[in-house]
């Protein structure tokens, strides 16, 4: 999606945008039910609860790859002034519940919640009270590694994506040693990194030992793109890298299936 020009939010949007609650902040996008695009769980019907809000900014002003969420943190956009929702925790878990009974099979499946951002952590004392209203489910917590994820989130399975040089990121603000570290502490991690230089080869390398001593097993690469070749060929460079290394490569599926398109 192309970024629209700079918008001015009006006091009522600022007063929503930067309220403090006990409620969750979501994104315009908020929940939906769709098929996990990416990653270990590709494939997985799923239903997603996307909130507002980050700590890193991929592509802002034009640095670096743009994040296909931009609009949960970018100031600049109507989007994000303009489609922010705050959300009790009950009614968020509501709306999940009724989202997955919706779109799928109940008896036939374990439903999934995948949490993602933004960055999601931002918010986790709420989303800690979001899962004991979920029980029966297995859920994902999508992050950039930068916020270590409390006790509560145990038993989720945590996507970590440590963001690269190529994201326009400051060293200092995307990559955080202890917190890698502690991830890594979790029984069900996953380190997934976008590829899309081949200076973030020795980067990443650099990463996965920091986080993890070396170990590759827990290791996916992804490339980079918003169109079907794009991917296509960032998935052909990474072939021969992941079988030199011992890693997994997972595609961007939802591209494929819908395109550039928001809540997919």
């Amino acid at each position: 999606m192309t970024k629209p020009e700079v918008y001015q939010p009006t006091p009522e949007e600022r007063l929503r945008a930067n309220g403090v609650s006990d409620e969750l902040k979501l994104s315009g996008d908020g929940i939906f039910a769709t098929l996990q695009g990416e990653g270990v769980s590709a494939g997985r019907p799923s239903v997603f609860l996307r909130l507002q809000n980050c700590n890193l900014h991929c592509g802002k002003e034009g640095i670096g790859w743009q994040c296909d969420a931009w609009y949960t943190w970018d100031s600049s956009s109507r989007e994000y002034w303009q489609e922010t929702r705050l959300a009790s925790i009950s009614l968020v878990a509501d709306e999940i519940k009724n989202a997955w009974d919706e779109n799928f099979i109940e008896e036939a499946l374990t439903p999934n919640l995948v949490i993602t951002g933004g960055e999601p952590l931002l918010q986790q004392k709420k989303l800690a009270l979001l899962l004991p209203l979920l029980t029966e489910w297995t859920t994902e917590i999508e992050t950039n590694g930068t916020i270590l994820p409390s006790y509560d989130f145990r038993d989720s399975q945590i996507n970590c994506s440590p963001k690269l040089a190529s994201s326009g990121n400051a060293l200092h603000a995307r990559q955080r040693v202890k917190v890698l570290q502690g991830i890594a502490t979790f029984p069900n991690y996953w380190l997934k990194f976008v590829i899309k230089e081949e200076t973030d080869i020795a980067e990443m390398k650099q990463v996965v030992q920091i986080a993890n001593d070396g170990d590759y097993s827990r290791v996916i690469l992804m490339g980079e793109g918003v169109v079907a070749s794009e991917l296509n060929e960032s998935l052909k460079r990474l072939h021969d890298l992941a079988q030199k290394l011992g890693c997994a490569v997972t595609a961007r599926n939802h591209i494929y299936w819908y395109g550039d398109k928001r809540a997919t």
